[in-house]
This record gives C-alpha cells, structure tokens and sequence, in this order.
C-alpha cells in the first residue's frame, strides 16, 4: 500500500507536557526549530538511546516548517499576521527570515519550474492552430503615476494566462507607453515559439491600435472596456445635464 505524501498528512497541534509525557522515565534532551521539537531520549539505568522528532526532515529541513512557508506564501495570507495568531496561542513559529529563504530556496523555484513547463505546453499547442488571445495591462497605481505594469496575454479558447511581462515606466520614458511595451515583449516571445495569431482582443489604447494595424495583426476591442467607456459617457452627460 503506496504511503501518504508527506504534505498530505493530517496535523495536530501537541502540548508540550503531552509530548514530554513520552518520555518522563529517562533523561531527555530538546532541539528546536520553528514548529519542529526534537527530543533525545537516554536512559540512565540500561543506556537505551534514542531520537524522536515530530516531523519528517527534508535533507535536514523540518517538512511542517516548509509546509507552512509554502501554506502562508500560495493562499496570499501575510506571514506576519499569520505570526501574530502563532504567538497569540504560544504555538512556535520561526521567524520571518527564515519564511524568506524557504521561498528563496524551495518555493519559488518550484513555482517558476511549473510555470515553465506549463507556458512551454500551452505555446507548443498554440504554434499547431491558430491562436485567438486577449491582452491587457494593470498598473501599481491610476492615471500617469504608476511606476509598475504587468502586461497579460490569456489564450482565449481556454481561458488560460500565456504569458505576463513586467514593465517598468523609466524602462520606456513614462507610465503611458508601458503598455504598448508590455505587448510587444508577449508578442515577441509568440513570435519566436512560432506562434500564429488569428486576431488579439485588447482596449482601446491608441498606441495598441497603431502598433498592432502596422503590425497586420487584426485586432478586436474588448466589449467590457466599450461598456466601461459608453456608460462613463451617459453618467458624464447626465452630470452636465444636471447642472444645466
């Protein structure tokens, strides 16, 4: 009968005392790491010796110590609120250093590593049909202000995000041509997977427009932006129409 992968393990919180009640026939000594406890069990009479510890060690890292790096990092939950509730119940965390070099070290790779092979899948099924994709950007802040944009092209048949590039505005002489930016880079990396577009689904940015008809790439507005803008109007006249 194949064993249960480590992560799916049922946990439970343990008291202390409970735990050293193992073990009050001998003298024991104690290690800890975060939510990890090690204990050494000696006997003083019969010299038995022996080591118990509460989780599984991956290559000498605490699995529940990972576990719960990886748990706070992909819900999007902040480890310092989640500290906080820890510490509320006397229940042992690490710090949040050591939070950082889990996801430097384990998380992080592993996300990128599986994004990779996913946008290789999807950009070698696209180079086979036509593709038909949807493009748009979302800035740190409104307006003209904002410093960060990420540009995201979805393949539209299946709902499922091909690539996102980050643009930063210094990058291209100010926030209003990040956008352009971002799609040039998700239409290069289409083009160089051999990638052929059927048509791109995108606002109405004037730059997109120009950029995309030199480009001959046939492109479509997006109706929910063209809804956005319609009734933008109607409130805006009807303001007008109220002061008159």
């Amino acid at each position: 009968m194949p064993s249960t992968p480590i992560h799916e393990v049922s946990k439970y919180i343990v008291y202390e005392t409970c735990i050293m009640e193992l073990f009050k026939v001998c003298t024991i000594q104690t290690r800890l790491l975060g939510t990890f406890i090690s204990v050494v069990q000696q006997c003083p009479h019969c010299e038995y010796r022996r080591t118990w510890d509460s989780q599984p060690l991956l290559n000498n890292t605490p699995a529940g110590n990972v576990q719960l790096s990886v748990a706070v990092y992909v819900s999007g939950a902040s480890f310092f609120k989640i500290q906080r509730v820890f510490r509320a119940m006397h229940l042992q965390v690490f710090l949040y250093d050591t939070f950082r070099r889990h996801a430097r070290t384990y998380i992080e790779p592993a996300i990128l590593t599986k994004w990779k092979a996913s946008q290789d899948d999807m950009l070698l099924r696209l180079s086979r049909e036509n593709g038909i994709i949807g493009g748009d950007m979302r800035a740190d802040s409104p307006g003209h202000s904002a410093k960060f944009g990420s540009y995201t092209v979805m393949d539209l048949k299946t709902n499922t995000v091909i690539d996102v590039q980050l643009v930063q505005s210094n990058e291209v002489g100010g926030s209003y041509h990040m956008e352009k930016e971002g799609l040039k880079r998700s239409l290069a990396l289409l083009n160089g997977r051999k990638v052929t577009l059927d048509c791109i689904v995108t606002d109405r940015h004037q730059q997109i427009q120009k950029f995309l008809r030199e480009a001959g790439i046939n492109q479509y507005y997006d109706v929910w932006h063209m809804e956005k803008a319609h009734l933008l109007s109607l409130a805006k006249n009807q303001v007008i129409l109220n002061m008159q």
